[in-house]
């Protein structure tokens, strides 16, 4: 089934978990925490503060992140099957696979994956960190105001378009 929760005024005052949800889309007038969720579709989250999590999110569809507050899905046993949207302040993510980025931060945004993490879209921030197994970022354009690291710790680093006002700093192990 799906669960939309989307109205501006919702102000959930505890983790909020699902499973067993095709579709999940909520909005929080505040900050919004997510406890262990698994979604077979799509994931939607609005937040009108931080966005947090306090248990490990799967997600086999495309997801987007809204926050005006900071992101922080660090979990490193986080799954996501589709892209990742994001647009907020200061972005922090962790995956156990593959994690397929875009979008921006205003503060720091930092992606780490065990797996290869790409772009499927520009990516900006104030310090960008990317890392994983292999880091794709060809034919797409990452610009930091403060720094700009790429790591690839089994594979290769693609990168064209890349803009950095600070240290650029890439590494690979493979």
């Amino acid at each position: 089934a799906d669960i939309t929760l989307t109205n501006a005024t919702n102000n959930f005052g505890g983790a909020v978990s699902v499973s067993r949800v095709r579709n999940l889309s909520l909005a929080d007038s505040g900050a919004l925490q997510l406890g262990t969720s698994s979604v077979s579709g799509d994931l939607s989250l609005n937040s009108g503060g931080a966005l947090s999590q306090s248990g490990a999110l799967s997600v086999l569809g495309s997801t987007a992140l809204t926050a005006t507050g900071s992101t922080t899905l660090a979990n490193s046993a986080n799954s996501f099957g589709g892209g990742i949207h994001l647009q907020g302040a200061a972005v922090t993510l962790a995956a156990s696979g593959p994690l397929v980025l875009s979008g921006t931060a205003t503060g720091a945004l930092s992606a780490s994956s065990s797996g290869a993490l790409s772009l499927s879209g520009n990516v900006s921030g104030a310090g960008v960190t990317l890392s994983g197994s292999s880091v794709d970022a060809a034919g797409r354009s990452i610009n930091s105001s403060a720094g700009l690291s790429l790591s690839a710790s089994n594979g290769a680093i693609s990168a064209a378009g890349l803009s950095a006002t600070g240290l650029l700093d890439l590494s690979t192990a493979g």
